[in-house]
């Protein structure tokens, strides 16, 4: 393996023909709700677990998880030494997935991952797609999680720069099972996460986290003021939500970083300033378009958000408001692209967005972990799991 290879992740597409090509057996178990194919395979013999990537269309560690459990079953005849049978979804949101095109099959630095990034409002993810209103996507995934009837389902998530953690959903969850959970964190990490990313999900060990019921969610969103995102909440139609109907014991999402930050960085004033007068010019670019909303993309509400953060802020140069900025103009900048404004304007702000880049990569030694790194933490995260499920329920 080459210097490139080791930061390159597989696109869906890719994953796919590698599976054909050595003969696994890749069929369609339904379509998402823009008529795009929805594909599983499964692979070994006993207990029955689901995997699934591609949960979130900017997350692509799961698609390289799945093809390093393919590649070892196909070398070896055999999932490891425990008596399994997994059914794999490579891609949930193979839509979703194909607008970040430019991060597969190449390196995935930090300036290619802030550039072009794609991820849809809440409302048109794929799992959080509405059973109840006839959601295509959804439909499929429950279809073939009640018929196989997991032990185990695990959504294969994973962050850029946040601390790792692990979230639960079931029921009884043995707290020896979360401390092992925790144990592989910190094997791998000195930072993990101290607090759940929601102040309804409870810790349960370091760095894991109950992901919280339907109940819980609602209560804590229904005080948000985005209406539509609470309607979604209170659907109780997240794919957790209907294994916890059906009774399944046990699903887990890791969250892993793909992106190294030094988060003890010290940030000078003067750095700090020009990466936030980089970000406001390119605010003042596509201002009217965001503040009339003329943009239905997650960016619109998130621009406004960081940016105005950042004004209102003062004497705070940390690393992690550098971090927001440099997401906040990632995201300007994919606006701008799908948005009617002049290419003189657009060609400034990806000018502002690079220039900011190198600046905050330099700052924070900001590095891209090796693929094969991030897969084994989620390969002992998994085994951890299963043996949970198969050698001591």
């Amino acid at each position: 393996m080459n210097i490139a290879e080791k930061y390159t992740y597989p696109s869906p597409e890719s994953v796919i023909t590698f599976l054909k090509k050595n003969n696994i057996t890749v069929k369609n178990i339904g379509e998402t709700r823009e008529g795009i194919p929805i594909e599983s395979f499964s692979i070994g013999d006993g207990v029955p677990l689901v995997l699934v990537a591609y949960c979130h269309a900017d997350e692509p560690v799961g698609g390289a998880v799945i093809m390093r459990i393919a590649e070892h079953y196909i070398k070896h005849g055999t999932l490891w030494k425990t008596p399994v049978n997994i059914t794999f979804i490579p891609c949930f949101d193979p839509y979703g997935a194909s607008r970040n095109k430019y991060w597969y099959d190449v390196p995935l630095t930090i300036n290619r991952n802030i550039r072009y990034r794609y991820r849809q409002e809440r409302a048109n993810q794929a799992e959080w797609g509405h059973l109840s209103k006839g959601d295509s996507a959804m439909a499929a995934i429950v279809s073939e999680l009640n018929k196989n009837q997991p032990k185990l389902l695990c959504h294969l998530h994973n962050t850029r720069f946040a601390n790792s953690a692990i979230y639960l959903s079931g029921t009884k969850i043995r707290p020896d099972f979360a401390d092992s959970l925790s144990s592989v964190l910190t094997s791998y990490f000195t930072y993990i996460c101290k607090i759940p990313e929601k102040p309804y999900q409870n810790k349960i060990s370091e760095g894991v986290f109950s992901f919280g019921d339907k109940t819980s969610r609602y209560a804590y969103e229904k005080n948000l003021s985005d209406k539509r995102q609470t309607e979604i909440t209170s659907a109780g139609n997240h794919v957790f939500d209907h294994l916890e109907l059906a009774g399944y014991p046990l699903s887990i999402i890791p969250d892993i970083p793909i992106f190294y930050w030094n988060c003890m960085a010290y940030v000078k004033e003067e750095d700090y300033l020009i990466v936030r007068e980089l970000l406001l010019e390119s605010y003042s670019l596509i201002e009217d378009i965001i503040e009339n909303q003329k943009y239905d993309i997650l960016v619109t509400d998130f621009v406004r958000k960081e940016t105005n953060q950042i004004i209102n802020k003062q004497n705070s140069f940390s690393p992690l408001d550098l971090l927001r900025m440099l997401t906040a103009l990632g995201a300007i900048w994919h606006t701008s692209l799908y948005c009617n404004i002049i290419e003189l304007n657009v060609l400034k702000i990806e000018s502002n967005l690079e220039m900011s880049c190198d600046i905050v990569s330099n700052l924070l030694n900001i590095k891209t972990y090796e693929v094969d790194y991030i897969c084994n933490i989620y390969l002992d995260i998994i085994k951890t799991a299963i043996s949970e499920v198969v050698l001591k329920r």
